[in-house]
């Protein structure tokens, strides 16, 4: 049976006749064997690969995970194991490869389940993503940072940077793009890629399978070693996800992060509804000291919705996917670059 390596464990270096250790205690970013005990049925009946293509998986598939926790409000939560021991059952926490321990879930939530073989090593070393994370860098140049942050999870952040690298590509300028924060999922970045973003990164790159649990100077670390890579070529525009909402740790602590204000961001904000935008823009403004320069997301997605939120904030929405081009305009305006 053909061993798929999944796409959290995309930069690391496994020799062909690596080893497995087959007890002991958990690390985040620990590599692992494992086989799927569920059928992955309809809609999520597949992994991504390491090279974030999606490959059919089916029960009694083997593959390569690492060990993460996982915080999605809308769906579960879970939780790196404390000790594994070869035939325990842990659950796939996403399709990128993330393996932990469903602590809860929303009712009818069916878990996926799969059976831990072991600890990926070589000469008796455990092999973890975080021996292969990018380095920090020098900051060149002076890019103008966007950051996209939501007031919860699926508001459509990814809609809004797609729709806006898109945009800003197909007039000339170059743009770098960046997810922060979340788990190990390479489709938001490689979405970004096809629009014609020049580099993608995301928190998979610095070394964590997720962000959810790490300390404010680790999310400072993440945040440098991504932003500093993207800078390195020299981009008109860096554009940054925060994810899974304005009151999440992680996501406040970013927001709060005086490392990344020193590069003076602009922020937008994705909202469900007009109520949230309005809550949102408040929240943004006292607990953050930030105002958005727009809103977009899925609450946008009608001309009434949109006009609800301008007349309660007194601030302009776009919905990111027909008005990806005025939602461009705008904000070259707002930030006096030329609109081509």
């Amino acid at each position: 049976m053909k061993l798929i390596r999944t796409n959290v464990t995309k930069d690391a270096v496994i020799p062909d006749k690596f080893e497995l250790i087959e007890h002991g205690r958990c690390r985040k970013g620990d590599i692992v064997l494992a086989k799927l005990i569920s059928t992955l049925k309809k809609p999520v009946n597949y992994l991504r690969g390491a090279n974030g293509k999606k490959f059919r998986a089916k029960k009694g598939s083997l593959f390569m995970g690492c060990i993460s926790n996982r915080y999605a409000p809308k769906i579960l939560e879970a939780i790196v194991p404390k000790r594994l021991k070869k035939g325990d059952v842990i659950n796939l926490l996403e399709i990128g490869g993330t393996l932990g321990i469903v602590k809860s879930a929303k009712p009818g939530y069916v878990r996926k389940e799969a059976e831990f073989l072991g600890f990926v090593s070589y000469k008796g070393r455990r092999i973890n993503i975080r021996d292969y994370s990018i380095k920090a860098k020098e900051v060149k140049g002076s890019p103008k940072v966007i950051v996209v942050v939501g007031v919860m999870e699926d508001s459509g952040k990814t809609f809004t940077i797609t729709g806006l690298t898109g945009g800003l590509v197909k007039k000339g300028y170059k743009v770098c793009v960046g997810k922060l924060t979340g788990i190990g999922n390479a489709r938001d970045v490689l979405l970004s890629k096809k629009k014609g973003a020049k580099k993608v990164l995301s928190v998979i790159d610095t070394g964590w399978p997720s962000s959810v649990g790490l300390s404010r100077k680790q999310l400072d670390d993440v945040f440098m070693k991504i932003f500093s890579n993207l800078a390195e070529v020299n981009p008109d525009f860096i554009i940054l996800e925060i994810a899974d909402g304005l009151t999440q740790r992680e996501s406040a602590m970013l927001m709060k992060s005086k490392l990344l204000m020193k590069y003076k961001p602009h922020f937008i904000l994705s909202v469900k509804d007009p109520v949230g935008a309005y809550g949102g823009e408040i929240l943004m403004k006292k607990k953050f000291r930030v105002k958005p320069m727009f809103f977009t997301g899925r609450g946008t997605q009608t001309e009434i919705a949109r006009k609800e939120i301008e007349e309660t904030t007194g601030l302009k929405a776009f919905n990111p996917v027909s008005q990806w081009k005025e939602m461009t305009d705008y904000m070259l305006k707002k930030l006096e670059f030329s609109v081509l």
